[in-house]
């Protein structure tokens, strides 16, 4: 399965260098806990997303509604234990964003879970999972094995998809055309136990052809698509540094 070529700018850039700048971004909304810093990081994640990866605001709401359900969780958590609020680390500016300590805690863990949505879907989204791997293998001695393995279970899943989809067609001609939204409880036994079936099947071939190429053996190894760095990697590096750098100075100013 490959991933569908678009001329979008994150898409040139290496995997290891999205992988970094996601890391760094997320270190820095973990350790620096201030609302205001927490806002102009998700607005600027937003702003890359829109600008960049061309993504729908629609989309994207609906992207992060697992999250902000997970940061209200946070929000009235603090909320109703107003106490445990005195625990958190100090803003970076001089005052908060909120006088109330626990609205203020809330609402910088509620944004923070937010950033760690918006920026974990900006490097899924830009980033093909086998060119990941494949950068893992040949730049971060990944071992084989792991990559291969990696690579198995991306194509299993599409298809695990697809048996799923044909096992419930199956069922349904057997019901003489009467169609369902939902599954039964009782009728997951009758879906789940081909499908395991089926993979198993398919977990023994793929062993069996990682034995006969001996991937479980160190040995250097040669790649088709070689995972190279270039002068867009340097500069997207630069600007995350250059954005996260005005982000701080921007929350310690208003």
């Amino acid at each position: 399965m490959r991933w569908p070529p678009e001329p979008l700018p994150l898409r040139r850039v290496n995997p290891l260098s999205k992988l970094a700048a996601a890391l760094l971004y997320i270190i820095a909304a973990t350790l620096v806990f201030d609302a205001r810093f927490q806002l102009l990081l998700l607005i600027a994640t937003v702003t890359v997303l829109i600008a960049l990866e061309r993504v729908e605001p629609i989309m994207l709401l609906k992207v992060m509604a697992p999250f902000a359900l997970v940061g209200f969780g946070y929000l009235w958590a603090n909320l109703l234990f107003p106490a445990s609020a005195g625990s958190y680390s100090r803003s970076v500016a001089a005052a908060s964003l909120v006088r109330n300590p626990a609205v203020d805690a809330g609402l910088t863990l509620f944004l923070r879970a937010l950033c760690f949505g918006t920026i974990s879907y900006a490097f899924v989204r830009s980033t093909d999972p086998a060119e990941l791997v494949r950068a893992l293998m040949l730049r971060a001695r990944l071992p084989a094995h792991i990559g291969f393995s990696v690579f198995c279970a991306l194509q299993f899943l599409p298809s695990l998809r697809d048996e799923a989809r044909q096992i419930r067609l199956a069922r349904t001609m057997r019901r003489r055309g009467h169609t369902r939204r939902w599954v039964r409880l009782g009728e997951l036994a009758g879906i789940a136990i081909p499908l395991l079936a089926s993979t198993v099947r398919k977990a023994s071939r793929a062993a069996i052809s990682m034995e006969a190429r001996g991937l479980h053996r160190g040995m250097e190894r040669t790649s088709l698509h070689p995972s190279t760095f270039a002068w867009i990697d340097g500069a997207f590096l630069l600007s995350s540094l250059l954005l996260i750098g005005l982000v701080w100075l921007a929350a310690v100013r208003l």
